[in-house]
């Protein structure tokens, strides 16, 4: 069909209008997935829209969730009304597609799907098998703000974590209407990188956990320990919000303009926080993730799952590069560490696990080690006592310029826009078809083609072997990535000690 053309779905929610796009494909742009969350709604659950037979028009992206922190997002629109989700679908392979869902990172505070590093038309037209979902959530103190202070009857005791319900909104929203657009409701991937990937980990440790899809793919951070605030944090920071607010009624804060709001946040985020307090993470509540979520995760909570976990060598080394020495760079770390452990010791025992790496490296593996990669192996852990895990390490390096594989390096190359300095062409080719595979069938090599015959057999993780699949341009498999620097790092997570978080 021409593009252009309008083309039509019905779903139990409507009939939505799309357009075929330049790459021949169906796209349906702004479709809500829930009653706008404004008003009495604002710090509430996202809620089902009515069943309806209404006639809507899906062409234009929706709006970005409000977010203070412009970026490469300078000049879109915004709005609280950003419940919304896009579908990419193609007239060409089979009749039932399996779904591909992605969820966005930014840090719980920034992001959208109109990036252009989110469209998934290439995607589908490459794979026309595949359905591509991408979807807005809420950000920031709109997401994540405790009211218990204010909320006396417990109407909001779940506006701790609302990103993570708005994820779980959209993908039950997929599984029901899904099928109308040619997608498969038991064929649903969820993809997320970062704080994306972070909200989808937080759907294995829900309460009641785990809805709407079979596989997940995430990528560099997780809802483990330092990736986790607990709820005496989350009222910590509540407090100083309040307090920037003038302290101000429930009924206030509900009609108060987002504006307002980004204000706060941007305030709060430029104090000098004490080091043990996240502002925005998910929160361990004990109502949408209840306590001791991680051991209920290793005791079998979650079954019959397919999960690629993995995370990149030089995630966080964008952080350091402007420190003009070790002893900056060193400093910086101390504040990233807090607490947590003796900074001291641990640069001596990254050294003494390996003695060639420089001092410089050695910082920035334990930043990375500590905020990502460790506890993505411990996720990998966890989840492989009773599902299938593949777990990763993009090892990549730019060698000219010096680079290390950054954060969130792999899902760029799997949509097309590969950083050529990190992967050959026929690496990043390899990285899409493993992506396509295990979306299709959940084994991420299935394929014989001429692109997979230089990837190795990717073997299920688990935590005795740690059997790791190591992107770079010759992949291969490692067993155990820095065992030694993982096992320095160990002692300092409550829940793998004993299932317990710390206060």
């Amino acid at each position: 069909m021409k593009e252009g053309t309008i083309v039509k779905t019905k779903t139990r929610k409507g009939t939505f209008l799309g357009k075929i796009d330049a790459l021949g494909n169906e796209a349906y742009l702004g479709i809500p997935y829930c009653l706008p969350a404004v008003g009495e709604r604002r710090w509430l659950p996202a809620q089902e829209e009515p069943d309806q037979e209404t006639e809507r028009e899906a062409f234009a992206f929706s709006p970005l969730a409000p977010q203070a922190d412009a970026g490469q997002y300078a000049g879109m629109p915004q709005d609280e009304d950003c419940l919304y989700l896009n579908i990419w679908k193609s007239n060409r392979g089979s009749e039932k597609k399996a779904v591909l869902v992605w969820n966005h990172g930014g840090s719980y505070i920034k992001g959208g799907t109109r990036n252009p590093d989110f469209n998934g038309a290439k995607l589908v037209a490459q794979y026309p098998d595949l359905i591509f979902v991408s979807l807005n959530h809420r950000l920031g103190l709109l997401a994540n703000f405790n009211l218990s202070s204010l909320d006396r009857d417990g109407k909001y005791k779940c506006s701790n974590n609302l990103a993570q319900l708005d994820l779980r909104a959209a993908l039950k929203w997929v599984h029901d209407n899904i099928e109308a657009f040619g997608g498969d409701p038991e064929r649903v991937t969820v993809y997320g990188h970062s704080s994306g990937s972070s909200n989808i980990s937080a759907q294995f440790l829900m309460a009641d956990p785990a809805k709407y899809f079979k596989r997940a793919i995430m990528h560099s951070s997780f809802a483990l320990d330092v990736g986790m605030t607990s709820l005496e944090q989350s009222r910590r920071v509540s407090d100083i919000v309040l307090e920037i607010l003038g302290n101000p009624t429930l009924k206030e804060l509900l009609a108060m303009s987002p504006q307002r709001l980004l204000k706060a946040q941007k305030e709060l985020l430029g104090a000098k926080l004490p080091p043990d307090i996240k502002p925005f993470s998910v929160v361990e509540d004990g109502y949408v993730i209840p306590f001791q979520s991680y051991k209920r995760l290793e005791q079998g909570n979650c079954k019959g799952y397919e999960c690629i976990i993995g995370s990149a060598c030089g995630e966080y080394d964008q952080q350091f590069r402007s420190r003009k020495d070790d002893v900056e760079k060193y400093e910086f770390l101390k504040s990233q560490v807090g607490n947590r452990a003796d900074v001291q010791w641990l640069l001596d025992s990254y050294l003494k696990n390996d003695p060639l790496r420089p001092p410089a490296t050695a910082i920035m593996d334990i930043k990375n080690d500590l905020w990502i990669r460790v506890p993505g192996n411990l996720m990998a852990k966890a989840l492989s006592g009773h599902n299938r895990v593949f777990l990763f390490y993009t090892a990549a390096e730019d060698q000219k310029n010096r680079v290390r594989a950054p954060h969130g390096n792999e899902y760029r190359a799997e949509f097309a826009k590969a950083d050529p300095g990190l992967y050959s062409e026929e690496t990043v080719q390899s990285m899409r078809n493993m992506l396509a595979n295990f979306v299709l069938a959940g084994c991420p090599c299935c394929d014989n083609d001429s692109f997979m015959t230089q990837m190795p057999a990717w073997p299920l993780f688990d935590w005795k072997d740690q059997q790791t699949l190591m992107l770079c341009d010759q992949p291969y498999i490692e067993y155990g990535v820095r065992r030694k620097d993982v096992e320095t790092l160990l002692s300092l997570y409550a829940e793998f000690k004993d299932g317990s978080r710390k206060a």
